[in-house]
């Protein structure tokens, strides 16, 4: 891959299928099911709440790279440049501690399915990858992608990748706390 933005994603989607095969494979299921309190999500919950949004921003992305080459909208010596307003609050928020309030449509399942979660992010990740090896040589801060909820408006392609990478990292930043949780079971 010729991008270095891209490859840097690439890398971090495969890192982040690396971190979360460790978990299933380091933790029980009721170790991945257990939340430390009301209102917290488990380590699965967390897994699942990316997987939900990974699924609906494939779509985005899909459409985004393939209408890209349609258009021969190719990038020039700063391909990944291009910011947006949303783009940048959104890979900002994702970087700040605190609790982020989640919309309904992207709320994690009550009692997820462990096996059918690790094979849904499994393929979605599969997707991601092959779609950032497809948006090598565009134009990825010219070409609009909408927000994995589209009501909120568009990111640059560029910035569309880069949020599943600091989305990513927080939910699983998020699943070692409540792997660190006072009461987690051995």
């Amino acid at each position: 891959m010729g991008c270095e933005y891209l490859s840097e994603c690439h890398q971090a989607y495969e890192d982040t299928e690396a971190h979360i095969d460790r978990l299933y494979a380091e933790l029980s299921s009721e170790q991945l099911g257990w939340t430390p309190d009301e209102g917290s999500w488990s380590i699965l919950q967390c897994i699942d709440h990316v997987t939900v949004v990974r699924e609906r921003h494939l779509k985005e992305l899909r459409v985004a790279v393939q209408d890209g080459r349609e258009k021969g909208i190719t990038g020039g010596e700063a391909p990944y440049g291009g910011e947006t307003q949303l783009g940048q609050f959104l890979l900002d928020a994702f970087e700040k501690p605190e609790k982020l309030e989640t919309f309904d449509i992207f709320q994690a399942s009550d009692r997820p399915d462990p096996e059918e979660i690790a094979q849904s992010f499994k393929e979605q990740n599969a997707i991601l990858i092959v779609l950032a090896d497809e948006a090598d040589g565009l134009d990825l801060g010219r070409i609009e992608v909408g927000a994995p909820n589209p009501e909120l408006g568009i990111t640059s392609l560029a910035e569309g990748f880069k949020l599943h990478v600091k989305h990513d990292a927080r939910h699983l930043a998020q699943a070692e706390a409540v792997r660190e949780a006072a009461g987690f079971p051995e």
